[in-house]
Order: structure tokens, then sequence, then C-alpha cells
């Protein structure tokens, strides 16, 4: 132990070879290589007379209805007596949602918890006649959507207008390893006398056929050891698997958090993608190892427009492989424990299976406005002068910001919910400036509590007996940040109540309502444990670590914001960030893509990452712009934050080894490129603000990758160095150092320079790159909302007039929204917001108002792009009548100059 703790405090300093060393890969984990060999090896297997629970039957007999779908028992097909109990429910959103558990298990299988993770308005079942029940067979029609479940041996196939989109177990590979007492297990090989009969076992973790066709153990079904940890598994083997072939699947996407490209790559001769929250610090990039953050959800793209989506309903460790052959994607899932519980999606595009999928476990929040500006953060601003010096910075440098964090230095020995006054002798005061700056405070709550007599959090919970236990029962200790520390166990729900209490301005003294959290180290990280984090031998209440472990830092997440909604009296949004996450964790918060390097690759990176989290369903997301470790040069530190602009999540972090970095340290040319990126940042918050409305009412990304808007462009399916903003601006990143040229791939259509609205041919191109930003393009047909006043924060922004960037497509149309609402309470849930929409067509631009409320705002211009003709004549007609409205031909452009024209109100511009 203190040889690896010795290991973990150093590791700043150590090459990436050796920190990978303290990192399991597939082949330390028992469970991952029994269910590979096993499902590798079949044919020798069965030829040698052993029998494996790897073939499974439905039980005809056992079938019942119940609403959306059946009921029914499941047996080994060498068994007579069922051991499995299955239910398949088809749900109105055109998902199928699959389980199967133990009869009888020795220990309760650890089920995720449904009220914390999915969506209740999304689990409504089909009607009744919607499903017909054969004899050895049942199938669900809704729609265009189609499942069959075969009974013998157990198969699910996925249609979507009757074309063949997924299958299920199709390659045999189910396994439900079934607890089992110790004395059951077999006899070491070289008592095994007799192969010509079937030797009956309890489940298939029991023996294995060495290449030389002899039998032997696998020698970690009860006791695994990795470096000087030692994993008593005394409940025993206790893995589940499955296969899922994604049909006529040119790609597969998901799977986040990995540094990876975004489109998955094989793995049955390499590592598997690993599915497990760990702390990996300096991690690397183009790799299959796990991250902070984990969504076990994975679609397809296919030739024929259609896709198919799973969502893998396990929250313990879990390994994927993937594999291509016959016109297939074909996918192996294998989880230490737990139950087989899984989501098929089948629809007419990738983009509707993302929809469903994301409001499947949201609907996502719609975050205070304030949350889409700037950040800025370091570990660590050491005192309230420091912080409210930075905070004058930017203003003394007119550059607009809307947060600033506090790391973990602003506590007295990290103990959190309390401020060390000796640095910060007035932290109300500090945030009352700050409030007259019209800022905001985030302060970072990790989930370590220090075990101290004098420290009232860890003596409550110790009293009320909230911490999670070790193996014997007792309050688990390790060690993190603070020394020796203890975790609540946030699976019960007075541990829930607990945290979520703290936030109020009583418990947490000093915080105000503008005080906002940031929760860290929550995967969780323990200095001392295996891989950094909490052994799995660890207990919440009768269940172990191993069961629970990525949802752990969802959980805690869960609980924060509910604690910022009860300060609020649950009127005001809360703001959220963590860097654990799970499936669901869009409806509570922002991620980021953690403790990264300023290094181009991870500016590189930073794209993929956030798509692949995006297509998981949490749109805000970000990285810390300049990376976190390191001291990025100049260029690169533009580079990011030019980029940076067009991702959700908008913030500067840096390390408390790096060099201070707030932006106007970098001098001149550089300040002037990143006070440009931050102007055209919260230029566009309209735009952004609409788009995370769609997002929060129908689940659609606010950030896409280029083959989810054009799933049939083949040539759109890998890449990730460009990606789109809604649907309407495209994005490419600038990723090496001194780059002349960018090569872009624009789908057909009509594209615009966003920064000079000049056409541009689609197709492959070669973009000179500029100083000032990044190459993005305005795509014909769609309107983009703006306010282009300057302010310094996005509150000073809220009653300024519009603009609308009008891109005309081949046929002169184009068509967009505008959302508005007071930015930061729940009031537009009962109808207290604007939605405009906006169409432009035979020269004429409707402005219509589906759904109004109190505005002074105007709109006070419009940029139309790509017209073919010039102007001769231009009418506005609003509630004041019809008048002639000013007009001028600005390079690539007509701008029209309005007056008195409300943005909540109908009106038509027609040009002549």
């Amino acid at each position: 132990m203190a040889r690896f703790f010795y290991i973990l405090l150093v590791m700043a300093i150590l090459n990436e070879a050796s920190k990978k060393e303290l990192l399991k890969t597939s082949e330390d984990s028992g469970f991952c290589v029994r269910n590979r060999y096993l499902t590798r090896n079949r044919a020798q297997i069965k030829n040698s007379g052993l029998r494996f629970d790897m073939d499974y039957e439905v039980d005809s007999t056992s079938i019942q209805k119940i609403p959306g779908g059946i009921s029914f028992l499941v047996k080994s097909i060498f068994e007579d007596v069922p051991f499995l109990k299955g239910s398949i429910v088809l749900l109105t959103s055109g998902s199928l949602h699959v389980n199967f558990d133990e009869i009888h298990p020795l220990f309760p299988r650890f089920r995720s918890p449904y009220d914390d993770i999915l969506n209740s308005e999304s689990l409504h079942e089909v009607p009744d006649d919607s499903v017909k029940v054969k004899p050895n067979q049942v199938i669900w029609t809704y729609g265009k959507q189609k499942y069959e479940l075969n009974f013998s041996p157990i198969t699910i196939q996925g249609y979507y207008d009757e074309t063949l989109t997924l299958k299920v177990n199709s390659h045999s590979m189910m396994n439900f390893d079934r607890y089992r007492s110790r004395d059951a297990d077999l006899k070491p090989a070289s008592q095994v006398k007799d192969t010509s009969s079937p030797i009956k076992i309890l489940d298939s973790a029991g023996v294995y056929l060495e290449k030389g066709g002899e039998l032997a153990y696998f020698d970690d079904l009860w006791s695994e050891t990795f470096i000087d940890f030692v994993d008593n598994k005394k409940r025993g083997p206790s893995s589940v698997a499955m296969d899922f072939a994604f049909v006529d699947a040119t790609d597969v996407y998901g799977l986040p958090e990995h540094a990876d490209h975004i489109s998955l790559k094989d793995t049955v001769d390499d590592e598997p993608y690993r599915i497990y929250n760990i702390d990996y610090t300096e991690h690397a990039v183009d790799t299959r190892q796990s991250l902070y953050g984990n969504i076990p959800f994975m679609l397809s793209r296919s030739s024929k427009k259609i896709a198919g989506g799973v969502f893998w309903f396990n929250p313990s460790e879990t390994y994927v492989d993937i594999s291509t052959s016959n016109k297939e994607k074909l996918t192996h899932w294998i989880s230490e424990s737990g139950v087989i519980d899984f989501f098929l999606i089948v629809s007419e595009t990738p983009m509707n299976v993302v929809e469903t999928y994301t409001m499947l476990t949201g609907p996502p929040q719609l975050p205070p406005q304030f949350a889409l500006g700037y950040h800025q953060c370091r570990w660590n601003y050491i005192s309230q002068e420091d912080l409210l010096d930075v905070s004058s910075g930017f203003e003394t440098n007119n550059l607009p910001m809307d947060v600033i964090w506090l790391d973990i230095e602003y506590t007295p020995e990290r103990q959190y919910f309390m401020w060390d006054h000796n640095t910060f002798p007035d932290p109300i005061g500090m945030q009352n400036t700050l409030d007259t700056q019209n800022r905001k405070l985030v302060t970072i709550i990790d989930p370590h509590i220090k075990r101290s007599d004098k420290y009232s959090v860890h003596c409550e919970a110790e009293d009320l007996d909230l911490y999670v236990k070790n193996e014997d029962g007792e309050d688990f200790v390790g060690l993190c940040w603070p020394g020796r520390s203890s975790w609540l166990d946030f699976t019960k729900k007075d541990a829930q109540e607990y945290w979520a209490e703290h936030y109020s301005l009583e418990r947490f003294p000093g915080s105000t309502n503008n005080t906002y959290i940031w929760n860290d180290m929550n995967e969780p990280s323990v200095f001392t444990g295996p891989e950094g984090t909490m052994p799995k031998t660890s207990l919440h209440g009768d269940v172990e670590h191993r069961d629970v472990h990525n949802l752990y830092g969802l959980l805690m997440m869960m609980s924060t914001h509910r604690g910022l909604l009860e300060r609020s009296g649950n009127t005001e949004r809360p703001f959220v960030l963590t860097r654990s996450f799970f499936a669901g964790v869009q409806k509570y918060g922002a991620i980021w893509t953690g403790d990264n390097t300023a290094k181009w690759e991870y500016l590189e990176y930073s794209i993929p990452m956030c798509l692949s989290v995006a297509l998981g369903g949490v749109s805000m997301c970000g990285a810390d712009i300049g990376g976190f470790f390191g001291d990025p040069e100049p260029e690169l530190l533009v580079r990011w934050y030019q980029l940076a602009a067009f991702l959700p999540f908008f913030r500067g972090h840096s390390s408390i080894e790096s060099k201070r970095r707030e932006p106007w340290l970098s001098g001149e040319p550089y300040l002037s490129q990143i006070r440009q990126s931050l102007r055209l940042r919260y230029a566009m918050l309209p735009y952004w603000y609409t788009l995370f409305f769609q997002y929060h009412r129908n689940g659609t990304p606010v950030i896409r990758p280029m083959f989810l808007e054009f799933p049939m462009d083949k040539k759109t399916a890998k890449i990730d160095n460009q990606f789109l903003l809604g649907p309407s601006i495209m994005v490419a990143a600038v990723i090496q150092a001194g780059q002349e040229k960018v090569e872009i791939y624009l789908p057909e259509g009509k594209w615009y320079d966003y920064h000079t609205y000049s056409q541009v041919d689609y197709g492959e191109i070669y973009y000179e790159v500029q100083e000032n930003w990044v190459p993005a393009f305005l795509r014909g047909g769609h309107i983009v909302p703006r306010q282009d006043r300057e302010r310094n924060s996005s509150v000073l922004k809220y009653l300024d007039p519009f603009t609308l960037i009008v891109a005309l497509d081949e046929n002169e149309e184009a068509a967009g929204n505008l959302y508005i609402d007071d930015t930061k309470t729940h009031n537009y849930q009962s109808g207290e917001f604007l939605y405009a929409e906006m169409k432009f067509k035979d020269q004429k631009l409707k402005y219509e108002v589906a759904n109004a409320m109190e505005l002074e705002n105007q709109i006070e211009k419009i940029v139309i792009v790509g017209m073919q003709k010039t102007p001769q004549h231009v009418l506005i007609e609003n509630k004041h009548g019809a008048t002639a409205a000013e007009f001028s031909m600005k390079e690539n452009a007509v701008v029209i100059k309005l007056s008195e024209v409300q943005v909540n109100e109908h009106w038509v511009l027609t040009i002549n």
C-alpha cells in the first residue's frame, strides 16, 4: 500500500508509460478475460462436453402479458429448471427495454436506480395490441418500429421500416454468471477423470480450455490481485454479457468518455473500450482506456440512413469489444456484476436515435444563460484580493466574463462548506463586489470528507452512519487532499438529503444565491486505492462498490443539484459542473474533459471527446482552455480560445504548477485575438440559448458530428476535426503550430464564411488559416440570431437589440428560431418565454411569435447573405404599419436597418 501511495503522489512527474502501469487492462480483469475466452472458443468448449450457461431459451410455458410486452422465465438449454426471469417492454418512444435477473440469487443482484437516471415521461408502454405472442416468437410493432423475440436460442431483432437494423445475441455471447457458494466450485483439472460426459456447473466461470486442450481453472473467481491490491470476491464471479450486432453499419459511435476518435475502432485483437470511472492524471490520447466519466451508449451509422442504438444500463466495470464482418458491426458488452438490463433503439436516422436516448435519460437541463458565457478558473486563486484583482483585470482589459472559480485552496485544510478566513476574510463582501460586475462565483466541493473531530460535516456524517463502509463493515478510510478521509454513501437517500442540505445559506456560511458548485474528484478519487479509486469490496449497505462504482459521481452531482434547487425554493436553475458522470447526467448540469495537457494533440482530441459526450446526451461539455497541466505557447492558447468559443462549456483553467495565464498576460497581439474570440462568443449567445432550449425540449444535441447532420454522406462518417454548432454553423479546428491551411469538407449545399460572408464552394477545400479566427461557415438555409453590442457579461446583454443573419440556400430560402426567457428561473415552464419562428421565402422574411412574453428588446438589423440580386426597395410591415427600411450592400451581404421593430411581435419584411 505504501509503495502504491508513493507512486500516486509523484504521478505528476512520472512518464506516461509508468502512469499506464497503474491502470488495469482487460488482461488484468478476470471477468473480461473469461467472457472473451469463452465466446471465442465456443466450438472447442462444446466439443469438450463441458456445460456452460451460454445458450439460453425462453420457457414458453411461463410467458405472461404485461403492459407493453411480456414477462417470462429463462433456462439453459442443458437444464429443465429456469434460473433467470426476464421482461421485455416496448415504449412509445420506440425503444425496447430488456431485462434479465436471477430468480433466486444467493445475494440480490444490483439494479440501477431508475428514478434517478431514467425519464419517467419516456417510459410509457405501447398499447397491448402492439404485442403479438406466437408459439415460438413475440413480435412488437409500433409505427415503423418492429422487434422480434425468438425463443430458442434467445435472440432479438430490431427493424425500422421493415429493414433489419439491430440483432441481439445473434452470436450467442449472452452470459449470466449465477451467484454460487464457494463449496460448489469445480475440482482442479487434474482431478477431472472423464470428460466424455457433460459436467454440470453452476455458471460459466469455472473452467476453460488451454490452447493444448487441457482443462484448467481460471484463478480469479474468488480473488484477484493488481499491484499491491487484493480484491476479495466474497460473492464469487457475477459477470453478465451480451452481443449486439448493428446490421449494415459502416461505423459505430458513442461510449464516452475516451480520448479517442469519434468513429470507434475495432478491438478484437487489441484492448476493448473500458467503462470504469477513474482519475487518469495527464491521460493519454488515442486510447480506449477509461477516463473520469462514462455513458454506456452506442449508436450506428449505415449506408441505408437508418440507425440503431444500445443503452447498456449497468454501472459496474464494463468492457466493449467491436469487430467488423459480414456488413455488420458486432459488439460484445461484458460487465463485472449486476443484471442484464438494456434498451434498444431503431429509428430513421442517427439523429433520431440520439434524441430518443437523450430524452430516455433526460430531459436535459436548460442552463442559466450565464453558464454559456466565459468562465475563468485556476488552481488556485489564493486569496480574496487575488480573485477580485482577476475580475477587475477583465474589466480593465475590456474582456467579457460571467463566472470566476475557486479551487480547493479557499477552504481551511480542504474542509468543504467552510472558508479559510485568513485568505478569504469576507466571502459575502467579495461576492457582492462580483455582483456589481454582474459575475457569479463557482466554488469546488469534493466528496472526500476530512476525518477530524473539529469538522462538523464529518462528525454529523459519522453519527448519522452515512459513510461508505470497508469490507469489514467499518467506515471506509482513504487518503485524498485533506489527508485521512471518508466518503458519503450517495446510494442512501439520507446521505443525499444530508449533502443537499449543506448548500443552504445556513449550512454553507459565506455562500450566497450567486454561489454555484463544482464537484471534482468524484470518481471517487482515492489516493490509496486501487487505480486511485475506491476498492470494489467497499460496501454501500448490502451492495458492493463493484456494483455501483460508475454511479458515484452522478449521485453526488444529483444531490448537489438538489441542494441548489432547494436553496432558491425551487425557483432558480442550478449550475453544477462534475468531473465524473454516468448516463442521465444531462439532467443535472455540465461536464468537462478533465485534466488535459497544454499540447496541440489535446486541443485536437477535445473535439471528438465533446462530440462523443454530446452523442451520449450531454451537450454541456468543454475542455480546459490552454490545457490544465503545463504552459501553452501563445499560439496554442489563442487557437484554443478560438475553438473553445464554439464549444458549449467555455472555461479557461490551469494547474497550480502552471504559469498564470489570464488573457492579458499574453500581451499583444494575443490579447486582442483572445478578446475577439470572447466577443464572438457573447455575440452568439442568443443562438446558443435557442439551441439549448431545443436540446432541453427535444434532446437534439447542441454540438453535432458531421455524420449526424449528413448521415447519407459517407465522407462525413469519420470526420472529427470539424463539427456543427446546431444545424447552422460548421466549425473546423486549427490543430497544428504554424498551420497555413486547413483541409475541410463541406457537404453539398450553400456555404458562407462566417467571418466574411463570402460564398465557399462545397466539397473538399483548403481554407487559408487566419490569425484572428478558426474556420467557421454559415450553412445556407438557416437564420442565426445574434446580439452584436459589446458587453462584459451576459447580464448586460439582456436588453440589447438583436441582429438576424439570414444565410440563403440554393432556392433563396432560410429558416430559424429565437428563444428568450428571464435567463435564470423556472418560470419558462409555466409559459413565460418567447419562441419565434423565422422563415425567408419568395423574397419575404416572416417573423412569427409562437409564444410571447413582455420584452423591450428590438430587432435592429438583418443581414442577408447569398442574395442573387441587389434589392431596390425593402418594406417592413408590423403593428405600426408598412414603412420603408434603410438598407445597404456591405461586401458579401445585404444589411437592413430597422427601427421600432419589437422582438415579441409579428412582422414581415419584403424585398423588391
